[in-house]
């Protein structure tokens, strides 16, 4: 898997050369191979989904309950997972119920829309010292016209589909959703 999230990154890099990720750089140039374990303290990439409804300007955004924000749906990636694409996408399905679609970069691989490192607070309920998560986001389709089934995952206490304009005012996604063009 290393060596996929190094070309990943890479790749990012090349596009949004005046995006920085200090730890993450650190991490691939000393070629952590546990760079997706969720033991790996420094930090670890986590795959996170984009679904959007181009038709209708909408994004599929979960409400976590120990936060208390909007996200965009995903997690850890997991040891059975070929690609952190599938990862992403195994979570948006656990967190929404919501089936998805990949949208392919010009090489036919799942797009790579972002990478956003952010810090996540000590936990003493799991263990776990404050640490880093360099979240890649992937790009996937969905209907927003269907129902949202009503299987929300551990600490997802909402989900719901956003207009996009809505969700703009939430800093983080600006960037992020900055790099989407809907005509």
């Amino acid at each position: 898997m290393f060596t996929l999230i190094q070309h990943l990154f890479d790749t990012y890099i090349a596009l949004y050369s005046e995006e920085s990720f200090p730890i993450l750089t650190e991490q691939i140039q000393n070629r952590e191979e546990n760079i997706v374990s969720r033991k790996n303290f420094t930090g670890h990439v986590v795959a996170d989904g984009c679904v959007i409804d181009p038709k209708n300007k909408k994004i599929l955004m979960i409400y976590h309950a120990t936060h208390k924000q909007w996200f965009t749906p995903g997690g850890h990636i997991d040891p059975e997972d070929t690609h952190p694409a599938e990862g992403a996408r195994r979570e948006v399905l656990e967190e929404t119920g919501v089936q998805t679609d990949y949208v392919l970069d010009e090489q036919k691989n799942p797009l790579l829309l972002h990478i956003d490192s952010h810090v996540i607070p000590l936990s003493e309920k799991k263990q776990e010292p404050e640490h880093w998560h360099h979240a890649m986001t992937f790009l996937f389709l969905a209907d927003s016209t269907l129902p949202l089934p009503d299987n929300k995952d551990d600490g997802i206490s909402s989900c719901q589909w956003m207009d996009i304009s809505e969700v703009l005012q939430y800093e983080r996604y600006r960037l992020m959703l900055s790099k989407i063009q809907l005509n």
